[in-house]
């Protein structure tokens, strides 16, 4: 899937990817970039399941991790 950058640096994310990983309008999303991969990931902030650009699929491992932390 592609997608384009706009001249003010606005990203386009797939419908059909935010639906499926359920970010919608308005989700913050914490952006960081891998020099040794050259990957691009987008977080969302305050949300279960971080996005992983490079493959699509949701990376739920960190969310988990953080929940035992704060339940005990």
């Amino acid at each position: 899937m592609e997608t384009i950058i706009l001249p003010k640096g606005y990203v386009i994310l797939p419908l059909e990817i935010c639906r499926r990983l359920g970010i919608e309008a308005g989700t913050r999303l914490e952006v960081d970039y891998d020099t040794q991969t050259g990957c691009i990931r987008l977080r969302p902030v305050n949300h279960r399941y971080a996005v992983d650009v490079r493959v699509g699929e949701k990376v739920k491992q960190k969310a988990r991790e953080k929940k035992q932390r704060t339940t005990g």
